[in-house]
C-alpha cells in the first residue's frame, strides 16, 4: 500500500520505496497532505473577500456623503438662495467659500445680488421722491384752486355788488328778481318787492358835498340791510 490515511480523511500520506539495482528497499519517501490547511486557507480567503465588500460599501457610501457635500449642498444652496430673490427678499448671501466653479458661482451670484439690492433702493427712493412730489404737487393745485375760486368768487361778488355801498348792483338785482319771479309763478308763491327813494337827497348832496352824500347813501343802505331776516331777501 502506497498511502495511509486516518480515520477523519482530514490527512494522507503517500510513501515511495527507493530501490536498489538488487530489488532491495534503501530509503522511503514520504509526502503528508493535510485537508485542514486547505480549509483554513479557504476560511481566510472567504474573510477577505467579506472584508473588500464591506470596505467596498463603506467606500460607496463615504464617496455618496462627499458628492452629496460637494455637489448637492451647494445647489440646494443656491435653490433657497433663488427662491429668497423670487419673494423679493433680498438680503440672502451665498456662503460657499471655495476655488472651484461653485466658489466662482456664489461670487457673481452675490454681486448679483448686491445690485438688484442698490437697484431697488433707488427705485424705492425715486418712488418716495415722486410721491412727496405729487403729494406737494396735489397740495398746490388744491391750495391754487381754492385760491382761485376765492379769487372767482370775489371777482363775482365784486361783479355784483355796488361799489359804493357794498349792496347788490343793478345786474344782479335783475338777475335775482326774474329767477324770483319764475319760481313765484311756479309754486304760484308770494313775492314782495319794496322800492324806496331818499327824500332831499340832491339838496343835502349840493349842501353838504358830494362825499358827505356818498356817506349818506352808504347809512341809508346799511340801515335798510340790517332789517333783513332771511338769507334769500337782498338789498339792491
Amino acid at each position: 500500500k502506497d498511502y495511509y490515511t486516518d480515520s477523519f480523511y482530514s490527512s494522507i500520506t503517500a510513501v515511495i520505496p527507493i530501490k536498489n539495482a538488487a530489488g532491495k528497499t534503501i530509503a522511503v519517501l514520504g509526502a503528508d497532505y493535510i485537508a485542514g490547511s486547505d480549509q483554513d486557507l479557504l476560511k481566510q480567503l472567504q474573510t477577505v473577500c467579506w472584508s473588500i465588500v464591506v470596505l467596498s460599501l463603506l467606500s460607496s457610501i463615504l464617496l455618496a456623503w462627499m458628492m452629496t457635500r460637494y455637489l448637492v449642498f451647494p445647489i440646494k444652496q443656491l435653490q433657497f438662495a433663488t427662491q429668497k430673490i423670487r419673494d423679493l427678499n433680498y438680503e440672502v448671501t451665498l456662503e460657499i467659500k471655495r476655488q472651484d466653479e461653485f466658489g466662482a458661482l456664489a461670487n457673481i451670484f452675490n454681486q448679483m445680488v448686491v445690485c438688484i439690492r442698490e437697484y431697488t433702493l433707488t427705485i424705492e427712493n425715486q418712488n418716495n421722491e415722486l410721491k412727496d412730489y405729487a403729494h406737494n404737487l396735489e397740495q398746490l393745485v388744491e391750495n391754487r384752486t381754492l385760491a382761485l375760486s376765492k379769487a372767482n368768487k370775489k371777482l363775482q361778488n365784486l361783479a355784483n355788488l355796488d361799489g359804493l355801498t357794498n349792496i347788490f348792483n343793478r345786474r344782479y338785482f335783475n338777475q335775482y328778481l326774474q329767477t324770483k319771479c319764475d319760481r313765484s309763478i311756479e309754486t304760484q308763491s308770494w313775492l314782495s318787492l319794496i322800492l324806496c327813494d331818499v327824500d332831499y337827497f340832491k339838496q343835502y348832496n349840493d349842501t353838504y358835498g358830494h362825499q358827505s352824500g356818498d356817506d349818506c347813501l352808504v347809512q341809508v343802505a346799511h340801515a335798510i340791510q340790517s332789517y333783513l331776516q332771511r338769507a334769500e331777501d337782498i338789498v339792491a
